[in-house]
């Protein structure tokens, strides 16, 4: 099942040509520890809407494999709120990112 997530993110298809406006919101911080999983410092927490749970991550912990629909963290659509949104099974979606934190 988590290969299946991992190919779903991969491969998932969305509308590219979503306009994000100037004074958009941001819902993001700094976390006060540590490197990332890919030897950057970019630790800033990142707020996902996953199927309506909210579930928080790191932004290295998206980009952690490159080129992929995952590590182009802008373009996936957003919720009223500005948060991020995936139609995703939360559960599935947070062993993911489990496992790239590894």
């Amino acid at each position: 099942m988590l290969l299946l997530l991992s190919i779903l993110l991969i491969h998932y298809n969305i509308n590219h040509n979503l306009s994000q406006s100037s004074n958009e919101k941001e819902f993001s911080w700094k976390l006060p520890f540590g490197s990332s999983l890919n030897g950057t410092r970019d630790d800033t927490a990142i707020k996902i809407n996953v199927a309506g749970e909210i579930v928080w991550t790191t932004y290295s912990t998206l980009t952690y494999i490159p080129n992929t629909k995952l590590s182009d963290f802008g373009i996936w659509p957003r919720d009223r709120n500005y948060n991020t949104f995936l139609d995703f099974l939360p559960n599935l979606f947070k062993d993911f990112l489990s496992q790239l934190r590894r």
